[in-house]
């Protein structure tokens, strides 16, 4: 009867040391928000999220603050949890994604290697545009907020959302491109979405 107790709670202890070794999303999360920690939790975190909707969930509810706190867009916290909200289509993350659009795009594209000047490649992939790859991600979802800035954003904007639109490519993000085409006033913006859509 010892020897059956004592086994049992062997292997208890054995099973629980095994769940041990399994960060659970709650404190990978923690581990993302710190800086020392976060580029190791990212890619955890995603392998967790990606096949657990409870997880996905957790990020929906917390992902969106971080992405629209005051954090630099240099800051790898920030950059991870773009990213994220990307490679896991978070559509809850949308707003704060449209919001972070005010900052410049830096070097980020989660599955690129490139490396050195801006080319037009580049641009036209997103590499160096972590918010616009992460609402291309996303999807359609994206598409009725990234019209609205085609319709009223300053050129440069403009330019940024087309290249987005353009990544998604999808009818939903074609129309909305059709729809600005008799009220674009830039040039620039206007043959390229001519070209985009065969139209020339």
């Amino acid at each position: 009867m010892i020897r059956t107790s004592t086994l049992v709670f062997t292997v208890i202890v054995a099973a629980s040391n095994a769940f041990g070794q399994t960060p659970n999303i709650g404190s990978l999360y923690d581990q993302l928000l710190q800086s020392s920690d976060t580029n190791r939790a990212a890619p955890q975190v995603f392998q967790i999220a990606k096949n657990d909707a409870a997880a996905r969930n957790y990020l929906a509810a917390r992902l969106p603050s971080v992405i629209a706190s005051n954090r630099s867009e240099n800051d790898p916290v920030w950059a991870n949890a773009v990213r994220l909200a990307g490679q896991l289509k978070i559509v809850a993350a949308i707003p704060a994604l449209v919001q972070a659009l005010s900052k410049p795009a830096v070097a980020g594209g989660y599955d690129s290697t490139a490396t050195g000047g801006y080319t037009f490649t580049i641009g036209a992939k997103l590499v160096y545009d972590v918010v616009g790859r992460a609402l291309a991600d996303i999807g359609d979802p994206s598409v009725p907020a990234l019209a609205k800035i085609l319709a009223n954003g300053d050129p440069d904007a403009r330019k940024r959302v087309f290249w987005i639109l353009v990544n998604i490519d999808s009818p939903a993000a074609k129309q909305a491109m059709q729809d600005r085409l008799p009220n674009e006033t830039d040039p620039a913006i206007k043959g390229a979405i001519e070209h985009h859509l065969g139209i020339r």
